[in-house]
């Protein structure tokens, strides 16, 4: 039954370094064999707020927490483990020796990763050890205070965070990079919580890869001038909408590919003159001066613009880039931040068409489209001028009127353009009104002749005034939820003007107007259904592999499905016979339903079954075993309680053992196990019949009185784990 405890001692330190620190000392009092095993975790995680307790004293909960630090370091320590990770959280007055003896033992120990958080009142002696520790990797400080000595040797570290900090001098970050002869990845990001004494903040690190400079709305004494050398830089993310920035220089940063800025700023030029190489950039920049880069600039590698149009300035800066972008291959419009200082805006043709458009440019996207007099004329122009655009994609912002922005989307669709592999159209709509309103939704009539959709999702909404026929030939997609129809013929006139129809999803609404629900659909490959009462369900669609319904109050008509893979029905009707007779070819299953095994069928092909164990006979359980030749995994769960008030299962021993659950059968699993007699003489027979079974698992019903659900559970391990077994490899599992 203790699986864990045969594996390698390295994968359970594994798998231990995913828990609190707290809970894995607590697993030495699981057995003899794992009174050390936590010891092997090379990871600490400490926070000195989870020892807080109701009544005990401020001094009483520090001495709890620093004995259990001291002891977790401590019997590292003894038995010479390498220390991974060391975490250290303080809500509380820490002393500063307590923390000095941690971090010395932890640098004892090999630390490769540090992270500290709170430690704001922590200069001089209290963190020195820090910065002398050779085999430093990741250093990531939060809440604290950099107080960089004069001694500083980190030549093993590439990764450095510094988030919300209190910097002890204006030369502290200064001091410290040098000192890092392999750093990779910086990251700084400040806050007005936390105000800084830097005015120059110069970054000269020849291995620098990855850099992140945010800035949140503090204000400081004075801009704060960047200066940044970092010649191997890949990646840059620059925020600062407050205005911190200034940069007094162009930047070394000629190897950046991917670059992230938003900023405002007096002069931009030398920043983007300085990004001259980047192959993707997401700009939200805004100018004072009408002049936004030099000219002769020319973003010659650069393949993916993406822009926000919060700040006025964004289009003169935008048409710009695009005429300097010989290789653009992918825009990206986007409002990604509440609009500044809003005020009309204008568009004005440019005189020549950038190069990009007539040789590269292939996709184009405009998130929260509104459809302004500017955005229409914009839009157009790429589309009628993009010789090689192949997919163009607009999402209309928030707002109320649904129709207004339909319409605004499907002008879009009709606009002429240049190219000729163009995916002409609007492809995908989705109308999902998740309010209850008295009447439904109705929709322009031009949405049903809309031939260039594939997908269709539509919630609440009214097709009683549809006029047929509909054009959605290239419709393979389409979900109707809530919907009402005029009558039984609307949705059959629907779904035989979808010819390649592959993916179908059916939320029947209460009172839809339609009593047989018809569909034929040949192409259709995936159907979930969920009905409602008093209703009749008629299929015909030969073609389906994967089938789901939810209906517990209908009348369901479905021919067979030769090319039926998955199926998971649960239904309560009259006719389930004929149900699984259409369902023959099955190779997965989920059943619940009463019913009586149709006569002559045999399931070839089922391989997974998982069995509802709400109904009270298992007869129809059994003939599946008995007519299912290649069943390799039985699954019985009580999904969704007993349908008869929880009666109690009635089950009756086979006279003769099913050849599958003898021959094939290798996995067995059952949830929501209650251990009643019944169901203990079930698992039984299953157990003891079942020569290749490799895996049984039970899973208990959960109870919400937890001293019963141990008792029980207790029990019914102990039961089962003595019933015999016909397979000499069947493990045993319990859930």
């Amino acid at each position: 039954m203790d699986r864990i405890s045969h594996l390698p001692e390295e994968i359970i330190s594994k798998i231990l370094s995913f828990l609190p620190t707290r809970d894995v000392m607590r697993t030495m009092f699981l057995s003899k064999s794992w009174k050390s095993l936590w010891i092997l975790v090379p990871r600490l995680e400490f926070d000195d707020t989870h020892f807080l307790r109701g009544g005990t004293s401020r001094a009483s909960h520090y001495g709890n927490f620093r004995r259990f630090v001291d002891r977790s370091l401590l019997s590292h320590a003894a038995a010479g483990q390498v220390l991974q990770s060391l975490s250290l959280r303080s809500a509380h007055n820490v002393t500063r020796d307590d923390v000095e003896i941690w971090l010395r033992t932890a640098v004892k120990l090999g630390l490769k990763e540090l992270k500290l958080v709170n430690f704001v009142d922590y200069r001089g002696l209290g963190l020195r050890s820090i910065y002398t520790c050779e085999t430093l990797v990741v250093l990531r400080l939060e809440k604290s205070t950099l107080d960089v000595p004069d001694h500083v040797c980190l030549r093993s570290l590439k990764t450095l965070s510094l988030i919300y900090m209190t910097y002890s001098s204006p030369n502290s970050l200064l001091r410290m990079l040098p000192s890092c002869p392999v750093l990779e990845e910086l990251f700084l990001q400040q806050t007005q919580a936390y105000q800084t004494n830097v005015l120059s903040l110069k970054i000269m690190v020849p291995s620098l890869k990855r850099l992140s400079l945010i800035s949140e709305g503090y204000r400081p004494t004075g801009d704060v001038n960047l200066m940044i050398d970092t010649p191997s830089l890949k990646s840059l993310q620059i925020v600062d909408r407050s205005g911190n920035f200034s940069f007094s220089e162009p930047m070394n940063i000629n190897q950046v590919l991917k670059a992230n800025v938003d900023v405002i700023l007096k002069r931009p030029e030398k920043l983007l003159h300085s990004l001259a190489s980047v192959v993707h950039i997401r700009l939200c920049l805004s100018a004072s001066e009408v002049v936004v880069y030099p000219d002769g600039c020319c973003f010659h590698r650069l393949k993916h613009l993406e822009v926000c149009t919060c700040k006025s300035e964004w289009l003169l800066l935008f048409m710009r880039v695009l005429q300097d972008s010989p290789v653009l291959k992918v825009i990206k419009i986007n409002q990604c931040h509440p609009v500044i200082n809003p005020r009309t805006r204008h568009w004005n043709q440019p005189g020549s068409v950038p190069r990009c458009f007539s040789s590269n440019l292939e996709y184009f996207e405009w998130v929260n489209y509104e459809g302004t007099q500017y955005e229409k004329q914009l839009s157009t122009y790429i589309l009628k001028t993009a010789v090689f655009l192949k997919k163009a994609s607009f999402t209309a912002s928030s707002g109320d009127d649904y129709k207004e922005k339909l319409q605004m989307l499907q002008e879009l669709s009709f606009s002429r353009r240049a190219s000729s592999t163009f995916k002409r159209g609007l492809r995908e709509l989705s109308f999902e009104n998740c309010y209850t309103i008295e009447e439904p939704i109705r929709l322009p009539q031009s949405l049903y002749t809309c031939g260039t959709l594939v997908a269709l999702k539509l919630q609440n909404v009214s097709l009683v005034d549809v006029q047929f026929p509909v054009c959605f030939k290239l419709l393979k997609t389409l979900h109707l939820d809530e919907v009402i129809y005029l009558d039984d013929e609307t949705p059959k006139k629907l779904l035989s003007c979808c010819p390649i129809l592959q993916v179908l999803d059916l939320d029947r609404a209460e009172n839809d107007n339609v009593r047989r629900f018809s569909i034929t659909v040949p192409s259709l490959q995936k159907f979930d259904y969920y009905g409602r009462p008093g209703s009749v369900l008629v299929m015909n669609t030969p073609s389906l592999k994967y089938f789901k319904t939810l209906d517990y109050a209908c009348e369901c008509m479905i021919e067979y499905l030769p090319e039926i893979l998955v199926a998971h029905v649960e239904v309560t009707c009259s006719n389930t016979d004929d149900i699984l007779r259409s369902l023959a070819s099955v190779k997965r299953l989920l059943l619940c339903l009463s019913s009586e095994f149709p006569s002559g069928s045999i399931f070839h092909q089922l391989e997974h079954l998982e069995f509802c164990t709400c109904e009270t006979k298992c007869d129809l359980l059994m003939s599946l075993l008995q007519h299912s030749p290649k069943l390799r995994s039985l699954k019985l769960n009580e999904t969704h309680g007993n349908v008869c008030g929880y009666r109690t299962l009635h089950w009756e021993e086979p006279s003769t053992v099913p050849e599958t659950l003898m021959l094939v059968l290798e996995t067995f699993e059952w949830r929501n196990y209650r251990g009643r007699n019944v169901e203990r003489e079930l698992a039984s027979f299953v157990l003891k019949h079942a020569r290749r079974l490799k895996v049984a698992t039970f899973s208990p019903l959960a109870s919400t009185q937890l001293d019963t659900t141990l008792g029980e559970k207790y029990r019914m391990i102990t039961e089962l784990a003595r019933l015999p077994r016909g397979s000499t490899e069947c493990e045993l599992m319990f859930g």
